[in-house]
């Protein structure tokens, strides 16, 4: 079994997993938590229950961590006296609860990793017209991410951005080396403009799903 087989192995530095019947609740604790001390590559998509506990121990419990990607995550699963260790992440995409009092906690968190350059958070919503703009704002506690100085890629999946113009100003005075975003801003469509402009104009890259590419190029 993978157990045994784990037993066997030199230490990991690269989990993925390929297949959706493989558990991760039960793969984390049996299998790969003798290699916590050498990961540094961990793809989760096709866990079909990479629940937040999963998570939270693999992020505890990780210290060579550079990317981690699938999986979920709530303020429920964080122990905010329990730090997590993997302090040279450079890629975090877990989904996460779109919940505004949850955020913070895990923003929070997030702000430590001060080598991430790409953000990517999927945010569990309703299919439209029932989806609803995630607050992902200054409102919501944006400013705790300041010290990601060297983000470079920010992608929001599942919903639209709730950004003004406030948000667009902060983000590119505190994230220099941010060149990219990927996500909608839900505003009236002449706004959307204007600060599409503006983040261009700082060289941030923005791409918006709600355009085709003749309308970008004509917007350029």
């Amino acid at each position: 079994d993978l157990e045994r087989l784990s037993h066997g192995l030199p230490p990991m530095k690269c989990l993925q997993v390929l297949s959706f019947g493989i558990s991760l609740n039960v793969v984390t604790p049996n299998v790969i938590s003798r290699h916590f001390a050498t990961l540094q590559y961990i793809k989760l998509e096709a866990a079909f229950d990479c629940t937040g506990p999963s998570v939270q121990i693999i992020l505890t419990s990780c210290p060579s961590l550079r990317y981690i990607s699938g999986g979920t995550l709530c303020s429920q699963d964080i122990d905010p006296q329990v730090p997590w260790v993997c302090l040279g992440l450079e890629h975090f995409g877990v989904q996460t609860q779109r919940y505004r009092d949850e955020q913070s906690l895990i923003w929070s968190q997030l702000a430590r990793l001060t080598r991430l350059c790409s953000l990517t958070i999927g945010v569990k919503t309703r299919p439209p017209p029932l989806s609803d703009p995630t607050p992902f704002g200054l409102d919501e506690g944006l400013e705790i991410l300041a010290p990601l100085k060297r983000l470079a890629h920010l992608e929001i999946r599942g919903s639209s951005l709730e950004w003004h113009e406030k948000e667009v100003k902060w983000v590119i005075q505190s994230w220099p080396n941010l060149s990219s975003i990927h996500g909608e801003i839900q505003l009236d469509k002449e706004k959307q403009d204007v600060l599409w402009r503006r983040l261009n104009s700082s060289g941030i890259f923005f791409w918006r799903p709600d355009i085709d590419f003749l309308e970008y190029v004509d917007l350029h």
